[in-house]
């Protein structure tokens, strides 16, 4: 079977069909609802909560916090209905402040933000970015955690009366589930309180944490947002094409749990079994390796120990401008780099977290390929990955190693797909 992905100039790659195990991806399901019509009719019936335009005052501060150009939110699609409706409770342009959660990413610059929110509503909304290192007084301090985290959060989201966030719902390796409260945690939080939340997930095996919505992170996320006020979500769940399927909105919890059981619906791929080549392609996750490396952790979640994981994707933007650190230590001996956060020795504890979780990945003896014209040859090396130039190249050096009887699956929309080995997750 001939395998193609979903990027310019990257050739397809032959399959026998005796090896191959399956091809997965989100689910398709079929509706005859119009966007409009779902994103209204959320927000004139949200979950566990009033009505917006019940909820915001005349005069009162309101803060929406959206995702980055990193994610596949169409906020420039909602973002008109939640302001009218917005609007319809009295609420003025002045008063409405449009904050970018870029959790640890990088600025979006001006001709992004536009691009991402629609012209008008760029022109006419005060819009700011996020940034989780700044230490001069846009942070404040909330609380502590009942995981021992200190808790900074821009202080625009703690002094507004109304905060509300846009966001989507799928697999996430961190998180278990994206959207709800992770809109807040990390995305508009200080570095210190990140870097907990990273460090809180890589204690765990990635297997048992993506996907699980109800997990021990998920719930320090919660616990923040709510500390930091929180009081209503607009969550999407989009097809693979990124068409709205559902829209879940209302309370933190309520409406992000009920967006849960449907994402989970869509996005979890039933196989019989782990693989021994799973062959991938990162899709949405694909600017960086930063990003991509999602796809790394639901894509070892179909992996046998001892298999190999072939990741194609573009990372245009190379690893990690924001993070530095993981071509430092690469994905190489986590025990080492658990050691060196406890010691003190870690700049930046947040990738050095990340890294954890993919170098475990690796320490199962699975061997990680990247192909990726936006990291070199040295690159791949540094970070203790294989290289291939091509698709066609990495998988004949994985079935030179597993045989030419090796098990093979393949990971379309690997970014936010949830592989479920026998039904598990």
């Amino acid at each position: 079977m001939k395998i193609e992905f979903p990027y310019e100039g990257v050739e397809p790659v032959e399959v026998p069909d005796g090896q191959l195990m399956g091809v997965y991806a989100p689910q398709t399901v079929e509706h005859d609802v119009t966007e409009e019509e779902l994103i209204v009719g959320a927000l004139r019936n949200p979950i566990g909560q009033p009505r917006l335009s019940e909820l915001v005052s005349a005069n009162g501060k309101t803060v929406i916090v959206v995702d980055d150009l990193t994610r596949q939110t169409p906020q420039a699609t909602i973002l008109p209905y939640v302001l009218e409706e917005l609007e319809l409770g009295g609420a003025c342009p002045e008063n409405i402040l449009i904050l970018i959660g870029l959790g640890t990413h990088r600025d979006m610059s001006d001709e992004e933000m536009e691009q991402r929110l629609g012209s008008d509503v760029f022109r006419r909304y005060q819009v700011v970015n996020h940034r989780f290192d700044r230490a001069d007084g846009e942070l404040t301090f909330v609380k502590k955690t009942s995981a021992g985290a200190d808790v900074w959060v821009n202080r625009a989201v703690v002094e507004a009366d109304l905060v509300i966030s846009i966001g989507h719902i799928v697999p996430h390796p961190n998180a278990g589930m994206s959207g709800g409260g992770k809109m807040i945690l990390p995305g508009v939080c200080g570095y210190e309180t990140v870097a907990h939340m990273h460090l809180l997930s890589s204690r765990f095996d990635n297997t048992k944490i993506t996907g699980v919505t109800e997990n021990p992170v998920r719930a320090e996320i919660d616990e923040v947002a709510a500390a930091t006020g929180l009081r209503f979500i607009v969550n999407v769940v989009q097809d693979h094409s990124d068409g709205l399927l559902r829209v879940f909105a209302g309370d933190l919890i309520e409406a992000h749990r009920a967006g849960c059981r449907f994402s989970r619906e869509v996005y979890g791929a039933s196989m019989p079994g782990r693989a021994d080549i799973v062959l991938a392609d990162s899709y949405p996750c694909d600017i960086d390796l930063w990003q991509a490396a999602k796809a790394i952790c639901a894509t070892a979640c179909a992996a046998r120990p001892g298999g190999a994981v072939i990741l194609v994707t573009p990372c245009p933007e190379g690893v990690s401008e924001m993070h530095p650190l993981w071509l430092e230590t690469g994905f190489k001996d986590s025990a080492k780099i658990e050691e060196a956060i406890s010691n003190g020795e870690v700049d930046d504890v947040i990738a050095a977290s990340s890294a954890i979780i993919v170098a475990k990945i690796i320490e199962k003896g699975v061997d990680l390929v990247l192909v990726s014209p936006g990291i070199s040859r040295e690159e791949t090396a540094a970070l203790g990955c294989t290289y291939a130039a091509t698709p066609a190249e990495a998988f004949e050096m994985a079935v030179h190693r597993l045989g030419s009887k090796a098990k093979v699956a393949v990971i379309k929309h690997g970014g936010e797909l949830l592989p479920l080995p026998d039904g598990v997750g």
